[in-house]
Protein backbone atom coordinates (compact mmCIF):
# COMPACT_ATOMS: atom_id res chain seq x y z
CA UNK A 1 0.00 0.00 0.00
CA UNK A 2 1.69 3.26 -0.91
CA UNK A 3 2.18 5.58 2.10
CA UNK A 4 -0.57 7.91 0.64
CA UNK A 5 -3.28 5.63 0.95
CA UNK A 6 -1.38 5.16 4.76
CA UNK A 7 -1.60 8.81 5.33
CA UNK A 8 -5.38 9.05 4.00
CA UNK A 9 -6.64 5.75 6.49
CA UNK A 10 -4.59 7.22 9.43
CA UNK A 11 -6.85 10.85 9.14
CA UNK A 12 -10.00 9.21 7.54
CA UNK A 13 -12.03 8.91 10.90
CA UNK A 14 -11.13 11.60 12.85
CA UNK A 15 -12.48 13.90 10.23
CA UNK A 16 -15.45 12.20 9.55
CA UNK A 17 -17.55 12.63 12.35
CA UNK A 18 -16.38 16.40 12.38
CA UNK A 19 -17.22 16.53 8.59
CA UNK A 20 -20.16 15.00 8.95
CA UNK A 21 -21.25 17.29 11.66
CA UNK A 22 -20.58 20.13 10.04
CA UNK A 23 -22.53 19.43 6.48
CA UNK A 24 -25.10 17.56 8.20
CA UNK A 25 -27.54 20.79 7.40
CA UNK A 26 -26.45 21.24 3.80
CA UNK A 27 -27.67 17.54 2.74
CA UNK A 28 -30.99 18.47 3.36
CA UNK A 29 -31.35 18.28 -0.12
CA UNK A 30 -28.33 16.50 -1.64
CA UNK A 31 -27.32 16.41 -5.20
CA UNK A 32 -26.83 12.51 -6.97
CA UNK A 33 -23.22 11.70 -5.90
CA UNK A 34 -21.08 10.15 -9.02
CA UNK A 35 -18.99 7.45 -10.13
CA UNK A 36 -21.35 4.51 -8.42
CA UNK A 37 -24.17 5.02 -11.17
CA UNK A 38 -25.64 2.00 -12.17
CA UNK A 39 -27.46 0.96 -15.31
CA UNK A 40 -30.23 3.75 -16.14
CA UNK A 41 -34.17 2.90 -16.71
CA UNK A 42 -33.24 -1.15 -15.55
CA UNK A 43 -34.33 -3.37 -12.42
CA UNK A 44 -31.22 -3.71 -10.08
CA UNK A 45 -28.42 -6.07 -11.22
CA UNK A 46 -27.01 -8.15 -8.79
CA UNK A 47 -23.17 -8.97 -9.91
CA UNK A 48 -22.08 -12.58 -8.07
CA UNK A 49 -18.77 -14.45 -8.42
CA UNK A 50 -18.28 -16.42 -11.45
CA UNK A 51 -22.13 -16.35 -12.14
CA UNK A 52 -22.21 -13.35 -14.65
CA UNK A 53 -25.45 -11.64 -13.37
CA UNK A 54 -29.03 -11.62 -12.43
CA UNK A 55 -31.37 -8.95 -12.70
CA UNK A 56 -34.63 -8.33 -10.85
CA UNK A 57 -37.54 -5.97 -11.09
CA UNK A 58 -37.40 -4.94 -7.34
CA UNK A 59 -34.96 -5.88 -4.62
CA UNK A 60 -36.03 -8.90 -3.59
CA UNK A 61 -33.17 -11.06 -5.80
CA UNK A 62 -35.29 -14.63 -5.97
CA UNK A 63 -34.06 -17.04 -7.51
CA UNK A 64 -30.75 -17.52 -9.68
CA UNK A 65 -28.35 -17.90 -6.28
CA UNK A 66 -25.01 -19.53 -7.10
CA UNK A 67 -22.93 -20.80 -4.03
CA UNK A 68 -19.78 -18.48 -3.89
CA UNK A 69 -15.69 -19.57 -4.94
CA UNK A 70 -13.05 -18.55 -2.51
CA UNK A 71 -11.01 -15.93 -3.84
CA UNK A 72 -7.82 -18.21 -4.43
CA UNK A 73 -10.46 -21.03 -6.51
CA UNK A 74 -10.86 -23.56 -4.10
CA UNK A 75 -14.25 -24.80 -2.67
CA UNK A 76 -15.41 -23.72 0.89
CA UNK A 77 -16.04 -27.27 1.77
CA UNK A 78 -12.82 -28.41 2.90
CA UNK A 79 -11.89 -30.06 6.18
CA UNK A 80 -13.59 -29.39 9.28
CA UNK A 81 -12.12 -26.55 11.44
CA UNK A 82 -10.60 -27.78 14.52
CA UNK A 83 -11.76 -26.93 18.22
CA UNK A 84 -11.28 -23.03 18.62
CA UNK A 85 -11.38 -22.99 22.34
CA UNK A 86 -12.87 -20.68 24.12
CA UNK A 87 -12.93 -17.34 25.02
CA UNK A 88 -13.86 -15.46 28.31
CA UNK A 89 -16.07 -12.62 28.64
CA UNK A 90 -17.11 -11.61 32.05
CA UNK A 91 -20.93 -11.16 32.07
CA UNK A 92 -20.69 -7.69 34.29
CA UNK A 93 -20.34 -4.48 32.72
CA UNK A 94 -16.89 -3.08 32.68
CA UNK A 95 -15.96 -6.40 34.11
CA UNK A 96 -12.37 -8.15 33.27
CA UNK A 97 -10.87 -7.94 29.50
CA UNK A 98 -11.40 -11.19 28.01
CA UNK A 99 -8.69 -13.66 26.70
CA UNK A 100 -8.38 -15.02 23.08
CA UNK A 101 -7.39 -18.72 22.50
CA UNK A 102 -3.86 -19.72 21.37
CA UNK A 103 -5.11 -20.87 18.40
CA UNK A 104 -7.15 -17.82 17.59
CA UNK A 105 -4.59 -16.43 17.83
CA UNK A 106 -2.59 -17.61 15.20
CA UNK A 107 -0.87 -20.26 16.35
CA UNK A 108 -1.39 -23.13 13.81
CA UNK A 109 -4.40 -24.88 12.50
CA UNK A 110 -6.45 -23.95 8.76
CA UNK A 111 -7.71 -20.79 7.89
CA UNK A 112 -8.45 -18.36 5.62
CA UNK A 113 -6.22 -15.43 7.48
CA UNK A 114 -2.67 -15.16 8.20
CA UNK A 115 -1.48 -12.85 11.40
CA UNK A 116 1.45 -12.21 12.79
CA UNK A 117 2.37 -9.85 16.04
CA UNK A 118 2.29 -6.93 13.41
CA UNK A 119 -0.18 -8.03 10.45
CA UNK A 120 -3.50 -9.58 9.30
CA UNK A 121 -4.03 -10.68 6.23
CA UNK A 122 -7.25 -12.53 4.60
CA UNK A 123 -8.45 -13.53 1.78
CA UNK A 124 -12.00 -11.84 0.34
CA UNK A 125 -14.56 -11.92 -2.03
CA UNK A 126 -16.70 -9.33 -3.54
CA UNK A 127 -19.62 -9.10 -4.73
CA UNK A 128 -21.79 -6.16 -6.25
CA UNK A 129 -24.75 -4.97 -5.69
CA UNK A 130 -26.40 -2.20 -7.96
CA UNK A 131 -29.55 -0.27 -5.68
CA UNK A 132 -32.25 1.66 -7.86
CA UNK A 133 -32.59 4.97 -8.85
CA UNK A 134 -35.37 6.68 -6.38
CA UNK A 135 -36.58 10.02 -5.38
CA UNK A 136 -38.28 10.98 -1.77
CA UNK A 137 -40.58 13.71 -2.34
CA UNK A 138 -41.43 14.44 1.27
CA UNK A 139 -37.76 14.70 2.34
CA UNK A 140 -37.23 16.50 -0.93
CA UNK A 141 -34.31 14.11 -2.06
CA UNK A 142 -33.59 12.26 -5.06
CA UNK A 143 -30.66 9.67 -5.99
CA UNK A 144 -29.25 7.71 -8.99
CA UNK A 145 -28.52 4.01 -9.25
CA UNK A 146 -25.12 3.31 -7.22
CA UNK A 147 -23.22 -0.08 -7.88
CA UNK A 148 -22.44 -0.88 -4.57
CA UNK A 149 -19.56 -3.13 -3.62
CA UNK A 150 -19.79 -6.02 -0.76
CA UNK A 151 -16.60 -7.41 0.40
CA UNK A 152 -16.67 -11.04 1.93
CA UNK A 153 -15.73 -13.98 3.43
CA UNK A 154 -16.77 -17.50 4.41
CA UNK A 155 -15.07 -20.16 7.10
CA UNK A 156 -13.34 -22.87 5.99
CA UNK A 157 -15.02 -26.23 6.41
CA UNK A 158 -18.41 -27.71 6.11
CA UNK A 159 -21.22 -25.32 6.66
CA UNK A 160 -23.88 -26.49 9.06
CA UNK A 161 -27.36 -27.90 7.68
CA UNK A 162 -28.79 -24.35 7.86
CA UNK A 163 -25.29 -22.41 6.57
CA UNK A 164 -23.16 -20.24 8.18
CA UNK A 165 -24.02 -17.33 10.58
CA UNK A 166 -23.29 -13.68 9.48
CA UNK A 167 -21.53 -10.71 10.41
CA UNK A 168 -22.43 -7.63 8.71
CA UNK A 169 -19.09 -5.39 9.23
CA UNK A 170 -19.71 -1.75 8.75
CA UNK A 171 -16.43 0.57 7.53
CA UNK A 172 -15.64 4.16 9.12
CA UNK A 173 -15.94 7.06 7.34
CA UNK A 174 -13.62 7.42 4.43
CA UNK A 175 -12.21 4.19 5.04
CA UNK A 176 -13.07 1.43 2.20
CA UNK A 177 -14.16 -1.54 3.35
CA UNK A 178 -11.65 -3.32 1.13
CA UNK A 179 -9.57 -2.87 4.19
CA UNK A 180 -11.23 -4.92 6.82
CA UNK A 181 -9.67 -8.14 5.68
CA UNK A 182 -5.78 -6.58 6.30
CA UNK A 183 -4.22 -4.58 8.17
CA UNK A 184 -1.29 -3.71 10.65
CA UNK A 185 -0.46 -2.40 13.64
CA UNK A 186 1.63 0.37 12.01
CA UNK A 187 -1.70 2.33 10.90
CA UNK A 188 -4.39 4.29 13.39
CA UNK A 189 -7.61 3.48 14.58
CA UNK A 190 -6.59 -0.16 15.75
CA UNK A 191 -7.42 -1.48 12.25
CA UNK A 192 -4.97 -4.72 13.10
CA UNK A 193 -7.88 -5.55 15.63
CA UNK A 194 -10.50 -5.11 12.98
CA UNK A 195 -8.83 -7.38 10.98
CA UNK A 196 -7.66 -9.43 13.87
CA UNK A 197 -11.71 -9.55 14.58
CA UNK A 198 -12.13 -10.81 10.80
CA UNK A 199 -10.18 -13.78 11.31
CA UNK A 200 -11.26 -14.82 14.73
CA UNK A 201 -15.09 -14.44 13.41
CA UNK A 202 -14.09 -16.88 10.22
CA UNK A 203 -11.95 -19.25 12.17
CA UNK A 204 -15.34 -19.37 14.72
CA UNK A 205 -17.64 -20.20 11.96
CA UNK A 206 -19.30 -17.11 11.18
CA UNK A 207 -19.19 -15.28 7.28
CA UNK A 208 -18.01 -11.59 7.49
CA UNK A 209 -20.00 -9.35 4.90
CA UNK A 210 -17.92 -5.21 4.47
CA UNK A 211 -20.21 -3.55 2.85
CA UNK A 212 -19.09 -0.26 1.55
CA UNK A 213 -20.30 3.20 1.80
CA UNK A 214 -21.06 5.53 -1.42
CA UNK A 215 -18.44 6.49 -3.60
CA UNK A 216 -16.18 3.76 -3.44
CA UNK A 217 -15.92 3.74 0.44
CA UNK A 218 -14.56 7.01 0.36
CA UNK A 219 -17.69 8.99 2.20
CA UNK A 220 -20.36 8.05 5.59
CA UNK A 221 -22.99 6.20 6.03
CA UNK A 222 -25.92 7.78 5.52
CA UNK A 223 -28.02 6.73 9.29
CA UNK A 224 -27.61 10.23 11.08
CA UNK A 225 -27.27 12.32 7.90
CA UNK A 226 -30.33 14.70 7.17
CA UNK A 227 -32.57 13.71 5.59
CA UNK A 228 -31.54 9.80 5.87
CA UNK A 229 -31.43 10.14 9.47
CA UNK A 230 -35.31 10.48 9.74
CA UNK A 231 -36.42 9.49 5.81
CA UNK A 232 -34.47 6.02 5.86
CA UNK A 233 -36.75 4.09 4.21
CA UNK A 234 -35.74 3.90 0.85
CA UNK A 235 -32.30 5.92 1.20
CA UNK A 236 -29.77 4.34 -0.73
CA UNK A 237 -28.33 2.97 2.40
CA UNK A 238 -31.35 1.51 3.44
CA UNK A 239 -31.41 -0.15 -0.83
CA UNK A 240 -28.48 -1.78 0.19
CA UNK A 241 -28.88 -3.27 3.07
CA UNK A 242 -32.74 -4.34 2.21
CA UNK A 243 -30.72 -5.93 -1.17
CA UNK A 244 -27.92 -7.65 1.08
CA UNK A 245 -30.43 -9.48 3.69
CA UNK A 246 -32.15 -10.81 0.11
CA UNK A 247 -28.85 -11.61 -1.08
CA UNK A 248 -28.17 -13.41 2.12
CA UNK A 249 -31.50 -15.67 2.27
CA UNK A 250 -30.58 -16.54 -1.66
CA UNK A 251 -27.12 -17.67 -1.38
CA UNK A 252 -25.45 -15.17 -3.62
CA UNK A 253 -23.75 -14.45 -0.72
CA UNK A 254 -22.58 -18.82 -0.22
CA UNK A 255 -24.28 -20.81 2.31
CA UNK A 256 -25.80 -18.84 5.08
CA UNK A 257 -28.21 -19.12 7.64
CA UNK A 258 -30.40 -15.56 7.29
CA UNK A 259 -31.77 -16.33 11.16
CA UNK A 260 -28.47 -15.75 12.28
CA UNK A 261 -26.94 -12.36 11.45
CA UNK A 262 -24.99 -10.05 13.81
CA UNK A 263 -23.68 -6.95 12.97
CA UNK A 264 -20.32 -4.74 14.21
CA UNK A 265 -18.53 -1.39 13.18
CA UNK A 266 -16.46 1.34 13.95
CA UNK A 267 -17.63 5.50 14.56
CA UNK A 268 -19.65 5.88 11.41
CA UNK A 269 -20.17 2.55 10.87
CA UNK A 270 -20.73 1.93 14.87
CA UNK A 271 -24.05 4.17 14.07
CA UNK A 272 -24.80 2.30 11.22
CA UNK A 273 -24.61 -1.14 13.38
CA UNK A 274 -27.07 0.47 15.60
CA UNK A 275 -29.47 1.18 12.49
CA UNK A 276 -29.93 -2.59 11.82
CA UNK A 277 -31.67 -2.94 15.38
CA UNK A 278 -33.80 0.68 14.43
CA UNK A 279 -34.98 -0.11 11.09
CA UNK A 280 -34.59 -3.93 10.68
CA UNK A 281 -36.80 -5.46 13.77
CA UNK A 282 -36.18 -8.88 14.31
CA UNK A 283 -33.32 -9.53 11.46
CA UNK A 284 -30.35 -9.39 14.11
CA UNK A 285 -29.48 -11.19 16.94
CA UNK A 286 -27.12 -9.07 18.99
CA UNK A 287 -25.00 -6.20 17.89
CA UNK A 288 -21.39 -4.61 18.91
CA UNK A 289 -20.72 -0.53 18.40
CA UNK A 290 -16.64 0.74 18.09
CA UNK A 291 -16.36 4.00 19.12
CA UNK A 292 -19.73 4.75 18.17
CA UNK A 293 -23.62 5.18 19.99
CA UNK A 294 -27.37 5.16 18.74
CA UNK A 295 -28.17 5.15 14.99
CA UNK A 296 -28.84 9.29 14.39
CA UNK A 297 -26.21 10.08 16.56
CA UNK A 298 -23.10 12.59 15.82
CA UNK A 299 -20.78 13.04 17.76
CA UNK A 300 -21.81 14.64 21.39
CA UNK A 301 -25.34 15.87 19.34
CA UNK A 302 -27.31 12.76 20.98
CA UNK A 303 -30.56 11.96 21.68
CA UNK A 304 -31.77 8.39 22.25
CA UNK A 305 -36.01 8.04 22.13
CA UNK A 306 -37.61 5.20 24.17
CA UNK A 307 -36.49 2.04 22.68
CA UNK A 308 -37.99 -1.45 21.93
CA UNK A 309 -37.82 -4.59 23.96
CA UNK A 310 -36.76 -6.32 20.88
CA UNK A 311 -33.88 -3.74 20.50
CA UNK A 312 -30.88 -6.32 20.21
CA UNK A 313 -28.38 -7.07 22.87
CA UNK A 314 -26.00 -4.57 22.32
CA UNK A 315 -22.04 -4.83 23.32
CA UNK A 316 -20.20 -1.75 23.54
CA UNK A 317 -16.00 -0.77 23.11
CA UNK A 318 -15.03 2.72 23.94
CA UNK A 319 -11.65 3.97 24.31
CA UNK A 320 -11.54 6.32 27.31
CA UNK A 321 -9.36 8.77 25.02
CA UNK A 322 -12.19 9.13 22.89
CA UNK A 323 -13.57 12.74 24.80
CA UNK A 324 -14.31 14.47 21.65
CA UNK A 325 -15.99 12.36 18.46
CA UNK A 326 -17.77 10.17 20.28
CA UNK A 327 -17.76 11.08 24.34
CA UNK A 328 -18.70 8.29 26.69
CA UNK A 329 -21.83 10.47 27.48
CA UNK A 330 -23.89 9.45 24.14
CA UNK A 331 -22.68 5.74 24.94
CA UNK A 332 -24.39 6.26 28.26
CA UNK A 333 -27.65 7.91 26.77
CA UNK A 334 -27.70 4.88 24.76
CA UNK A 335 -26.93 2.33 28.12
CA UNK A 336 -29.62 4.37 29.87
CA UNK A 337 -32.43 3.33 27.08
CA UNK A 338 -31.51 0.06 26.60
CA UNK A 339 -32.05 -0.24 30.47
CA UNK A 340 -35.30 1.03 30.48
CA UNK A 341 -36.31 -1.20 27.38
CA UNK A 342 -35.05 -4.05 29.56
CA UNK A 343 -32.32 -5.23 27.09
CA UNK A 344 -29.25 -6.49 28.10
CA UNK A 345 -25.92 -4.61 27.24
CA UNK A 346 -22.38 -4.14 27.47
CA UNK A 347 -19.70 -2.01 27.78
CA UNK A 348 -15.68 -3.00 27.48
CA UNK A 349 -13.18 0.24 28.09
CA UNK A 350 -9.75 0.04 27.04
CA UNK A 351 -7.94 3.04 29.09
CA UNK A 352 -4.90 3.56 26.65
CA UNK A 353 -7.31 3.75 23.68
CA UNK A 354 -8.58 6.41 21.82
CA UNK A 355 -11.03 6.45 18.78
CA UNK A 356 -10.59 3.02 17.46
CA UNK A 357 -10.99 -0.20 17.68
CA UNK A 358 -9.87 -1.44 20.87
CA UNK A 359 -7.02 -4.16 21.32
CA UNK A 360 -9.90 -6.08 23.30
CA UNK A 361 -12.42 -5.81 20.42
CA UNK A 362 -11.59 -9.64 18.93
CA UNK A 363 -11.80 -11.22 21.88
CA UNK A 364 -14.99 -9.61 23.10
CA UNK A 365 -16.54 -9.37 19.66
CA UNK A 366 -16.88 -13.02 19.24
CA UNK A 367 -17.53 -13.66 22.84
CA UNK A 368 -20.95 -11.24 22.53
CA UNK A 369 -21.79 -12.98 19.47
CA UNK A 370 -21.22 -16.79 20.35
CA UNK A 371 -23.23 -16.26 23.04
CA UNK A 372 -26.46 -15.15 21.30
CA UNK A 373 -25.27 -17.64 17.98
Amino acid sequence: MSSRNKRFRSLALVAAPLFAWSVAACLSTPTPLTGDGGADGAGPVVTRPDAGTVTSADASHTGDATTAHTSDGASPDVASPPDVGTVQLDAAIDGPVPMVDAYIRGDGGPSRCTITSTEVNCTEQQLTINTPAGSDSAAGTSYPAYARLVYYQVPLGTPPAAGWPAVFMFQGSFLSAQYTFAATTSEDFGMYYQSELVKVLLDSGYAVLAPETLESGETYWQTNVSPYATAWSGAPDDLLIQMMLADVASGAFGPLDATTLFATGISSGGYMTSRMAVSYEGRFKALAIESGSYATCISSDCTVPALSSTHPPTLFLHGDEDTVIVPESTVTAYETALTAAGVVFKEVDDANSGHQWIPEAPAAVLAWFNTYR
